[in-house]
C-alpha cells in the first residue's frame, strides 16, 4: 500500500523545455536512430519496439491506456538540458483507472501498462553515459476496502493524490517498463448494506528516460595533464 508523503519536488527532467522533435519516423521491425547531440538512443525493433496493454477486469469502472499488440507508438520530446548533461526523452501516457463506487457485486480491477524492448542509449563521441534515471509522474487514490498497486522505478513520493517515482538504471539498460492495478471490492450484507466497499484511481501523467551524460577528456588534454604532473613531481624533488 502506497504512504503519501508531505512533500514532493517534481525533477526538473520532466519539466524539460524540448530541443528536438522526434524525427526517428520508425516503422515496425526497422531500427531508428535518434541523435540528442550528446547521445543518441536507439530502438532496435523501431515502432515494434513500444508497446502496452489497459485491461478492466470487473463491471465497475473504466480504464483508458494502450491496446497491446497495436505498436501504438507514444509521441516523444527531446530533453536535453544543463549543457547536454542530460538527454533523452519524455512523453505523456494516456493511462487512467477508476474502479468501485456503484454498487456493483463483485471484485473490479483497472490494470494498465507500458514497456520499451531494445531501447538503449549510446554516447557520442567525447561523451559518456554515467546513469540513466527513469521517472513516472502520475497520481493515485484509494478509498475503503479498495487498492492501488504501482509498479514504478524506485519508491513512490506523493504530495497529496501526485506522486513521482525516480529510480537510476545502469548505462546498459534496454528495456523500460511501468504499470498500474487499481483494485475495489463490493459486497453487500445480509441487512442489505455494503459489507465489503472501495473505491481506488491511478493514472500515469508523465514519462522520462534521460541519461546523465558527462564529457572525455581527449586523449591529447589527458597525455598533457599527466606530462604537467611529472614535471611537477620532478620539480618538488630537485
Amino acid at each position: 500500500m502506497f504512504k503519501p508523503s508531505s512533500l514532493v519536488v517534481l525533477p526538473a527532467l520532466l519539466a524539460a523545455a524540448p530541443a528536438l522533435a522526434f524525427d526517428c519516423h520508425a516503422t515496425e521491425y526497422h531500427s531508428c536512430v535518434w541523435d540528442l547531440g550528446t547521445v543518441r538512443v536507439h530502438f532496435d525493433a523501431g515502432i515494434g519496439s513500444f508497446d502496452g496493454d489497459s485491461q478492466l477486469n470487473g463491471t465497475d469502472g473504466y480504464v483508458v491506456g494502450y491496446t497491446v499488440g497495436t505498436n501504438d507508438f507514444p509521441a516523444l520530446t527531446a530533453v536535453d538540458t544543463a549543457g547536454g548533461t542530460q538527454a533523452g526523452f519524455s512523453f505523456a501516457p494516456p493511462m487512467l483507472g477508476v474502479v468501485g463506487g456503484s454498487g456493483f457485486e463483485g471484485e473490479h480491477e483497472a490494470y494498465a501498462d507500458f514497456y520499451f524492448a531494445e531501447t538503449w542509449f549510446e554516447a557520442a563521441p567525447g561523451w559518456r553515459i554515467d546513469a540513466i534515471v527513469f521517472t513516472v509522474a502520475g497520481a493515485a487514490t484509494q478509498a475503503g476496502d479498495g487498492y492501488v498497486y504501482l509498479d514504478v522505478p524506485g519508491a513512490p513520493v506523493f504530495s497529496g493524490q501526485s506522486f513521482v517515482a525516480s529510480a537510476l538504471r545502469d548505462p546498459t539498460t534496454t528495456y523500460w517498463s511501468a504499470s498500474f492495478s487499481a483494485w475495489a471490492p463490493y459486497e453487500e450484507g445480509e441487512d442489505g448494506t455494503a459489507a465489503v466497499f472501495g473505491t481506488a484511481m491511478a493514472r500515469f501523467d508523465a514519462v522520462s528516460i534521460v541519461a546523465l551524460v558527462s564529457a572525455v577528456p581527449e586523449p591529447g588534454s589527458a597525455w598533457l595533464g599527466l606530462a604537467g604532473l611529472a614535471a611537477l613531481t620532478r620539480r618538488r624533488r630537485r
